[in-house]
């Protein structure tokens, strides 16, 4: 009972519902608990298989590249990035998968709860009703990490009510529907089979395919689909943009070439270091992704703002999503969770992290390197287009999912027969992680979260926000 008090003190029971989402909490209380996986420094040959990697491009160039490259290199080179197999693989002993979770190198919400997904899950069903619960359904997931945000929402609308078994169905409904992971990686694909091998064997072999990118996924200009996207975009390149006096320049990644370097031929070949620097001049990214950005800006922000982040990745991403709901018939939605702005910072947020420690080196091997996504910039990509999907949020991830009824979800988890003392606090410990502002080391207000919603061609009228927003 002191962990019910101390949940509904945090302010679990939420009043302002806005659809049935307390009454399908309910169906969820039958689906059951969930469970966690670790990292370490990443080895010296990783960290010098990056480095010269790295070198070979800038020398290939004849010249700096961009730090949208290096951090493209950086976290995706199959030669020791953050996400390649060889660091994947081989931190912490080999375990797959192993830069995330509660030892590794980040965490991400699916891993702090089992309540996280189940939210999503329950979004995606109740978008599926507002879509008109339509009878073919496709389900895709953009960078699933280690599947559990998917184990979690496949699992928790398995419940036994109408609505989530007609949800199920739609998902196995003919060779249009099904669910497609987005994942370049092998290892975390293979850790994704393990977390959905319920889902992926017998009657549901075919249930979960795996694409290298989204343009792969199959799209019929028919079948509905939901597509999400967790902690997805923060780690698409961006681009660094700095402006000294009156002009604007772009920051860039060179080779040191203040090092010695020794006559002598038998001495060893020392490991290659970079540094940033300042382009000479105006750069082709200055004038495709900077000067739009500065245009959107009000008159005000444009004159105060001296540092800024842009990211062709993630426009190029937010159109691809946006024109694929917008060509089916059927219509689909898109949900982006992450940390991020809705006005700009005026200041960098690109930053590097290893083993939960934030580093001063943003050139340092094998790091994640992630930046706050800009929502701002989302929705004006979105709202220029010519058949532009409804856009709702960003809102802040505590709103989203207080919204959704987490906390009737973790009140009925925490009234389960035979809960141990551990697993109810382990309950409220994620609960709070979830929804909480910083005062308890929560993700609820740093992390926002936006939809994309575009109805069928059969319906009338606008798309209205959905559940959540």
């Amino acid at each position: 009972m002191a962990l019910l008090r101390a949940l509904s003190a945090l302010g679990a029971s939420v009043s302002s519902s806005r659809l049935p989402a307390t009454r399908a909490c309910r169906f969820l209380a039958g689906a059951g608990l969930a469970r966690p996986f670790s990292s370490g420094e990443p080895s010296a040959e990783q960290q010098a298989d990056l480095r010269r990697h790295v070198e070979g491009i800038i020398k290939f160039r004849g010249g700096p590249i961009t730090f949208a490259e290096y951090m493209r290199t950086a976290l995706t080179s199959p030669m020791g990035g953050f996400y390649g197999d060889k660091y994947v693989n081989e931190s912490a002993g080999g375990g797959k998968g192993t830069v995330i979770g509660a030892r590794g190198d980040f965490v991400t919400s699916p891993e702090i709860s089992q309540l996280f997904g189940e939210m999503v899950g329950l979004w995606c069903v109740t978008v599926w009703q507002q879509l008109g619960s339509p009878e073919t359904l496709r389900l895709v997931e953009l960078g699933p990490g280690k599947g559990t945000l998917m184990a979690d929402l496949l699992r928790s609308t398995s419940a036994s009510s109408a609505v989530f078994q007609s949800f199920q169905k739609a998902l196995r409904n003919g060779s249009q529907a099904g669910v497609n992971l987005v994942e370049i990686s092998p290892a975390f694909r293979e850790a994704q089979a393990s977390a959905l091998s319920k889902y992926s064997t017998g009657e549901d072999s075919s249930l979960v395919e795996w694409h290298n990118a989204l343009q792969d996924v199959p799209e019929d200009g028919e079948t509905p689909t939901i597509y999400i996207a967790h902690e997805f975009l923060d780690a698409l390149p961006v681009h660094m943009f700095v402006k000294k006096s009156a002009a604007w320049t772009e920051l860039l990644v060179d080779l040191d070439d203040r090092k010695a370097v020794s006559l002598d031929p038998e001495a060893k070949v020392p490991d290659p270091e970079f540094v940033m620097k300042l382009s000479p001049g105006a750069t082709p990214s200055m004038k495709l992704l900077l000067h739009p950005r500065l245009e959107a800006l009000d008159e005000d922000t444009r004159g105060e703002i001296r540092e800024i982040e842009v990211s062709g990745s993630v426009i190029e991403h937010t159109l691809a999503v946006s024109n694929r709901l917008a060509a089916s018939k059927g219509g689909g939605a898109a949900l982006f969770i992450d940390y991020g702005y809705d006005d700009l910072p005026g200041k960098f947020t690109c930053r590097a992290i290893r083993d939960h420690k934030l580093l001063d080196d943003l050139l340092a091997p094998c790091a994640d390197l992630t930046a706050d996504v800009d929502f701002s910039l989302i929705r004006s990509v979105v709202e220029k287009m010519e058949r532009a999907p409804a856009v709702s949020g960003p809102i802040s991830q505590s709103r989203f999912l207080q919204s959704l009824g987490i906390g009737y979800r973790a009140q009925a988890l925490l009234e389960t027969p035979g809960i141990s003392e551990k697993q109810a606090e382990d309950l409220v410990e994620g609960y709070k992680r979830l929804v909480g502002g910083a005062d308890v080391d929560g993700m609820g207000e740093i992390y926002k979260a936006m939809a994309l919603v575009a109805l069928p061609e059969s319906a009338e009228g606008k798309a209205g926000p959905p559940v959540g927003f």
